[in-house]
């Protein structure tokens, strides 16, 4: 019969290939030993490397080679769960798959692709979970665009940065592909928003809170010495809850529009505002009232109902409006 440290080798060489991280990212021996001290493993950073030379003779391991060495499942490395994969948590994988492709970055959807292959292996044609996902798809409510190309190794650190609250260096390119150097990017959230991730950050000594996108970003290198400064009173969700990613102009408004009656029939089910009153006018379109942030994307929404929307107020954004509609004209006029 097993003794007792036969049970305890066993069960530590278990838990040290649950604590190894897929590639791009890695884990060095002395981090190990904390980790599998702190689950009740006691053993020293000889032991611990010898375990993984031995371990990744049968598991895709591999190592960095750098001093000291970083191990870490091979990127092509299937999933290995225990407990093995029920149908309920391998449907929810496939529907990641199917729903979320359009919308994350593709190195990020490359992630998953282990975990995917093992809901495929959990789930079979003539299982009925496993056809679910073939009755549900998700519409994504504006033009698709395609999700830019990203660098799995930035975003990697970008994502460690994150987790451990720590800063990290960059190289980043403006819009107008002005390439700028951060001596310390401070990471808050990350935000997907259609097909683009976006970190909140502050940045160097500023405090105020920036939106860069993570394609944008030329280099990152993680200061893990250095940690992160959170603003205070920092919300993410009241950050986006006020507009955060709708751009402001300026403060809540009371948007007064007429819109023709079939380009408002949604807003009777999906209202702007729990304020909102739509009423019945005498030429056959309906007045909207609602009060609503003042921001970009309030803009791109009324410009795309074209002529089937009339802003009255306020007048300032009727004006604006107008002299949109002035220029739009101007570019359409006969050659």
């Amino acid at each position: 019969m097993p003794d007792r440290d036969s049970h305890e080798t066993a069960l530590r060489l278990i838990e040290t290939l649950r604590q190894l991280p897929r590639y791009p990212k890695v884990i060095t021996p002395q981090e190990l030993r904390d980790r599998l001290a702190a689950h009740g493993f006691k053993v020293d950073i000889r032991t611990i490397q010898r375990n993984l030379n031995d371990l990744s003779r049968y598991y895709p391991l591999c190592n960095d080679e750098k001093k000291p060495q970083g191990w870490c499942w091979m990127p092509n490395a299937d999933i290995t769960d225990l407990p093995s994969m029920d149908p309920a948590t391998a449907l929810a994988f496939r529907l990641a798959r199917l729903h979320l492709a359009p919308l994350l970055p593709a190195t990020l959807l490359a992630r998953f692709d282990p975990y995917l292959k093992a809901a495929d292996r959990a789930l079979g044609d003539s299982d009925l979970t496993y056809r679910w996902a073939d009755k549900v798809r998700m519409v994504p409510n504006g033009l698709a665009l395609r999700p830019p190309t990203d660098n799995a190794e930035i975003i990697a650190t970008v994502g460690e940065a994150l987790l451990r609250e720590c800063c990290f260096t960059a190289r980043y390119r403006n819009r107008d592909d002005a390439e700028r150097a951060f001596q310390r990017v401070h990471p808050l959230a990350l935000v997907l928003r259609g097909p683009a991730l976006y970190l909140l950050a502050t940045l160097d000594d500023f405090e105020d809170v920036r939106q860069l996108r993570v394609h944008r970003f030329l280099s990152a290198d993680l200061q893990p010495e250095q940690p992160r400064r959170l603003p205070e009173n920092f919300d993410l969700d009241a950050y986006i809850r006020k507009g955060g990613f709708e751009y402001p102009e300026g403060e809540p408004i009371q948007l007064v529009a007429l819109f023709q009656r079939g380009a408002a029939r949604h807003l009777d089910e999906t209202p702007l505002s729990d304020d909102q009153r739509i009423v019945d006018e005498d030429d056959g379109r309906v007045r909207l009232t609602a009060t609503v942030n003042d921001t970009a994307l309030l803009r791109w929404w009324l410009l795309g109902f074209g002529a089937g929307v009339e802003v009255r107020e306020p007048a300032a954004l009727r004006a604006e409006m107008a002299e949109t509609a002035r220029r739009m004209v101007w570019r359409y006029r006969p050659a």
